[in-house]
């Protein structure tokens, strides 16, 4: 199932009624699609999941979705704002790292720049 798919059909498992801190329902979250923004939906609709109890099945619905846009966004640039540049300034372009967000590695990355700038 694509990703427009897998929204509708978790967004269609949540009650009107509920709504999350930010004031944000579920009617919110279907007009994401209907504006190309499909990644922007994610966080609200991850988001109204008190007032309720979701059902195993809207959050598998919800790690699919993320899942499937990894997989259609897996490449492009970032830069890098490093807590400690020392450590860092033996990168130069061409080298490959390992991309941590806690365990496991979620990726690599190829040094395409390189700056010393403090």
């Amino acid at each position: 199932m694509d990703v427009a798919g897998l929204l509708a059909r978790a967004a269609a498992m949540v009650p009107a009624d509920v709504v999350n801190e930010t004031g944000v329902t579920v009617v919110d979250v279907r007009e994401y699609p209907d504006h190309d923004e499909w990644e922007v939906a994610l966080d609200p609709l991850a988001d109204l999941d008190t007032g309720w109890r979701p059902p195993t099945a809207w959050w598998d619905l919800l790690i699919d979705r993320a899942e499937l846009m990894w997989l259609s966004d897996a490449t492009g640039s970032v830069r890098l704002g490093l807590p400690f540049p020392a450590l860092w300034r033996h990168l130069r372009p061409g080298m490959t790292i390992t991309v941590h967000e806690g365990r496991p590695a979620v990726g690599t990355a190829t040094i395409t720049e390189a700056s010393n700038a403090s």
